[in-house]
């Protein structure tokens, strides 16, 4: 699958490709594990189970989205915001579904089970639950008092559990009791799968979220852009925020003012992921001639203008002037390249620098415009 047909194949594979591998090891959180059975180490390798399964039936939901009850908005179609946002929230129901039962469930330790009151889970008014059910079958689940997409009318609870690993609902338990729902600024982690979410944050590696961000990067590629995160933070002192789970945003003190912006394009599958970075250069000007001694590719995207708002007379009002090759560049947005090698971030650091020093080392620092 190379290309899009419906827009919740994005939402889908979007979602697969930023929930993070769970590592042979980290430090579980021992609030977790108090008054459980479960000893950390299999609480590792069961929650690992659990997220290698969740990406196997999220590559199903790509190949039979109807059958998942997805919605089908054709990429090639006018998609309004109302359907993007329906999509988005349908590419999570299996997470949500599962977070409910955890939520909600009684964990039978005669049989490994999660008991589920069927008037609470249907109070949740989860959008076409049944869809999911049916389908988790395949995937080793086994789900009581269920049939053919409807509860038994008798049952008062339906249990449901995993044949190949018997623990694996007690751990999903364990993990949803630790993961926030509902909140657009901390809930992507849950959405996610995250196993930082259940980690020992003051055990936790300093660099495990940028290491799990990079991580579709070759390995030098990677060793790179983490050196360069940490340089940002530790030698520039920016402020970073983490956001939608897949960019970073580094600022200055002020908020609303981003210095850089680090992004992971999630491609469609068979094709490699994509890290672009952007910068705010707003004084290249003052290190024109430091711009001739780039990597060709990156030449050519400091040779042309990007004027963005530009006022009806068609004149460019940006304030981001200079000159490059006798030719004059005017950007009113951030200047922006893949970092597709080694070379592109040293190049970054070196334009990071570059912009830094022409504000007197100092990120605060207004230099009056040139008439």
């Amino acid at each position: 699958m190379n290309e899009y047909c419906y827009q919740i194949e994005e939402d889908i594979n979007r979602l697969h490709d930023l929930t993070p591998d769970v590592p042979d090891y980290f430090t579980v959180n021992p609030k977790i594990l108090t008054n459980t059975d479960i000893d950390e180490q299999t609480f590792i390798k069961t929650f690992g189970e659990f997220v290698n399964l969740v990406k196997q039936i999220y590559r199903d939901m790509m190949k039979y989205p109807e059958s998942y009850g997805l919605p089908l908005f054709e990429r090639h179609s006018i998609i309004t915001e109302a359907q993007k946002v329906s999509s988005k929230k349908s590419a999570i129901r299996l997470v949500e579904i599962l977070r409910t039962i955890s939520a909600i469930g009684v964990l039978n330790c005669n049989n490994d089970s999660l008991e589920v009151d069927i008037i609470t889970f249907k109070s949740a008014k989860i959008s076409k639950y049944a869809m999911i059910f049916d389908c988790l079958f395949d995937f080793g689940f086994n789900i009581t008092n269920y049939k053919d997409g409807k509860f038994e009318k008798s049952a008062s609870l339906f249990s449901i559990s995993h044949s190949d690993n018997p623990m694996m609902m007690n751990v999903i338990k364990l993990f949803m009791q630790e993961a926030p729902w509902g909140t657009k600024n901390n809930d992507y982690q849950t959405r996610q799968l995250d196993y930082k979410l259940a980690a020992d944050k003051e055990k936790l590696s300093s660099d495990a979220f940028i290491r799990d961000f990079a991580a579709y990067a070759s390995n030098e590629v990677k060793d790179k852009i983490v050196l360069m995160h940490n340089q940002l933070i530790n030698q520039f002192h920016l402020d970073c925020a983490y956001e939608k789970g897949s960019e970073y945003i580094y600022r200055h003190d002020n908020p609303g003012v981003r210095l850089a912006e680090l992004k992971l394009r999630v491609m469609p599958p068979n094709k490699p992921n994509r890290y672009n970075l952007s910068l705010k250069l707003l004084y290249c000007s003052y290190f024109e001639d430091k711009l001739n001694t780039l990597p060709e590719h990156i030449k050519k995207i400091f040779r042309q203008s990007n004027c963005r708002f530009c006022n009806s007379d068609g004149e460019c009002v940006s304030s981001i002037r200079y000159k490059f090759e006798e030719q004059n560049v005017a950007k009113c947005y951030m200047t922006g390249f893949y970092l597709t090698s080694a070379e592109d971030v040293d190049t970054a650091l070196a334009l990071i620098n570059y912009e830094y020093e022409a504000r007197g080392n100092n990120w605060k620092f207004r230099i009056v415009k040139k008439k």
